[in-house]
Order: C-alpha cells, then structure tokens, then sequence
C-alpha cells in the first residue's frame, strides 16, 4: 500500500499491535493486516474492537484517497467499516439497556 496520511496512522496502528501481542487476550478480535476481500488470507494481528474498527476506517479512508469512492476496494472496506461501527452502536445499546435498573 502506497502510503498516504490514512496508510501510515494504519501501519503505526498494525505495529503496535504486533508489540503486544498476547495468546490469551479476552476479548480480541482478529484483523487480517491485508483485507481478505482484497489479498486474501494472510498474517492477522490482535484488536480491541475499537482499535479493529478504527483499523478498517483508515482502510477505507486511505483507499478513498488513493483510488476514489467508486473503486471496488474502497467500497468493501466503507462497507467493513459501517457494519463493525453498526455492530458497536448495538453493543453499546444492549449494554445500556442492561445496565439501566428501573424502579
């Protein structure tokens, strides 16, 4: 990937995930560095699910830049990027409505 404002705050973002590293991590989600829409399978780094989801927004937003929206790749990662941030909007509502006591 050619590397663009998006692409190099990405890789910043990959590598220290490769830092801490942690084979019994409770809640991490997996990344595939390179989109397997896009690559293929290959090497996967360990996210929060914020971390993961700020990961497919700079995806998205360094394809945008460098292709434009109607490119096929930019579309799969804005794609990628609205349904985790769908998925957190659900998560964080459930948590809500579990966590309010009512009277």
């Amino acid at each position: 990937m050619s590397q663009n404002k998006y692409f190099k705050e990405y890789w910043k973002l990959i590598n220290n995930a490769r830092l801490k590293f942690n084979p019994f991590c409770v809640g991490c989600e997996i990344h595939h560095i390179y989109p397997v829409s896009i690559y293929g399978d290959g090497e996967t780094v360990q996210f929060t699910f914020d971390e993961h989801l700020l990961a497919h927004k700079l995806l998205w937003l360094g394809l945008k830049i460098k292709y434009g929206n109607k490119f096929v790749d930019t579309c799969l990662m804005q794609y990628a990027y609205f349904k985790m941030k769908i998925k957190k909007k659900e998560i964080t509502n459930e948590f809500t409505k579990r966590s309010t006591f009512k009277k």
